[in-house]
């Protein structure tokens, strides 16, 4: 898989690191603020200097000394192990999606996104496995690792005593600590403390525990100080959170997606995603979908805003619309439905999801799908994503330009509520393998049907018409 570097230099010492930056400035500037916060620790220590990158199925190792990368665990391959305990590259893993260093046992945390769990790669002995969650997807706060449950962890920070972590959980939209003695996990804000699997209590309000409503939070950072700044993504703002009194204030940002420097309360974000301490009262935002890094000053007596400059950096290389697929993640639990061939050069694609009697999709999070057409030469699928109607169904149009085989992948995130109780969450797959095109072939309609089943059941997939 191709991976574009970008030069960063170190400023305490004059090395260069290599930084994978894919299209978002996300893993980049997680990366470049991890060594510089642990860099002084190494330097002192006098040890080889390293840091841990990630990428989509693997952890990696950048050494400061010799410009030379090396990978921890995982091997390129999404992995199903919810269990782990493998040495180096023979361990898999799923969507890794931040890490933080523990210098004085000596080893690297993982936020394990795809399939909710945190997990732990020892330095010494290189074995990564499991270190906290079940790997059900949901927002459940236990006394230790098998108790607790979480929904898609995006981004971890040690607190200063590095006792526990703290995890912006972002499908439960929702701030955790994590001891690190234990493996159990307590609410800090956000999400819902009595129903676990509810993970539709989600908004924007600022104020104490769990009266405060967060939006998929991706990034978490605890400063010096102890206090916590949260990257609020779909909220578009920075919040900042006091863990001994567990108050949220919003710092920056209007809670509208936009691009606006200036005072940091009237200034625009769009979907802030990584967020760091550069020196006390000056944040480093990665916003990522304006595609360029923020600066929050915080010491300031109006708090401002600004757009970092990047000087001397060329922009990444225009990539294909293929290649741009594959930074969309499947959770660990998404349900694969195989299709039957389709040998026809062109036609419908009807999505009929159903679900039970006494449940209906809910309204505030609308279900959605995603597209994936392989080769995207020969075809493709329009449009490449959007909402299913309130009944559940979507009519999408296929067509290839040759008799080649391809692949066409579906992917439904379905949300639906039983009458006056707790909402639900599916994620589906459709997997349909196009056939070389019969000679006989003309335009036709094929169904993708699925029964959606609550937890506990198994979902029903129903007959395929064409």
């Amino acid at each position: 898989m191709e991976t574009l570097f970008y030069k960063l230099v170190a400023q305490e010492r004059k090395d260069f690191v290599m930084v994978p930056l894919r299209l978002q400035p996300l893993i980049a500037l997680r990366v470049w603020l991890t060594i510089r916060r642990k860099i002084s620790f190494m330097l002192r220590i006098q040890k080889i200097m390293h840091c841990v990158i990630l990428s989509f199925y693997d952890c990696r190792e950048i050494n400061l000394v010799d410009d030379t990368v090396r990978t921890l665990a995982g091997n390129g391959n999404k992995g199903k192990d919810y269990q782990g305990g493998g040495k180096g590259t023979d361990q898999v893993l799923n969507s890794p999606w931040d890490v933080c260093f523990e210098p004085v046992n000596e080893k690297v945390y993982i936020a394990m996104a795809g399939q909710h769990q945190i997990w732990e790669h020892d330095t010494m002995d290189r074995v990564t496995k499991v270190f906290s969650g079940d790997g059900y997807e949901r927002n459940l706060n236990g006394s230790d690792s098998k108790s607790t449950s979480f929904a898609q962890p995006s981004g971890i920070s040690f607190s200063p005593d590095l006792k526990e972590l703290y995890i912006a959980d972002s499908e439960s939209s929702s701030v955790r600590a994590l001891d690190l003695k234990t493996g159990g996990s307590r609410l800090l804000v956000g999400g819902d403390p009595i129903f676990p699997e509810n993970l539709f209590k989600f908004g924007d309000h600022d104020g104490v525990g769990s009266e405060v409503l967060l939006q998929h939070p991706l990034g978490v950072y605890c400063a010096k100080d102890g206090q916590i700044y949260i990257a609020d993504s779909y909220n578009h703002k920075i919040k900042k959170l006091d863990p001994s009194t567990r108050r949220v204030t919003t710092i920056a940002g209007t809670g509208k997606a936009g691009f606006t420097d200036g005072k940091a309360i009237t200034a625009q974000l769009s979907e802030p995603a990584g967020i760091i301490e550069l020196e006390k009262g000056k944040l480093i935002i990665a916003d990522t979908n304006n595609s360029v890094i923020r600066c929050l000053d915080l010491n300031k007596e109006e708090p401002e805003l600004r757009t970092l400059e990047l000087k001397g950096i060329l922009p990444p290389a225009s990539r294909s619309r293929s290649l741009k697929r594959l930074r969309r993640r499947a959770s660990a639990d998404t349900q694969l439905v195989k299709v039957d061939g389709v040998s026809t050069n062109e036609g419908k694609l009807l999505l009929r999801i159903s679900l039970p009697e006494e449940y209906h999709f809910s309204k505030e999070a609308r279900s959605k799908f995603t597209v994936d057409a392989e080769p995207e030469e020969v075809l493709s699928i329009d449009p490449s994503d959007g909402y299913l109607s309130p009944e559940g169904t979507a009519v999408l149009h296929y067509k290839r330009a040759s008799s080649s085989v391809a692949t066409g992948k579906i992917g439904c995130k379905v949300y639906y509520c039983k009458e006056d109780e707790v909402c639900l969450y599916q994620s589906l797959m459709f997997e349909i393998p196009f056939q070389e095109e019969s000679r006989e072939s003309t335009a036709s309609e094929v169904t993708l049907a699925y029964l959606v089943r609550p937890k506990g059941t198994t979902g029903l997939q129903l007959p395929v018409a064409g």
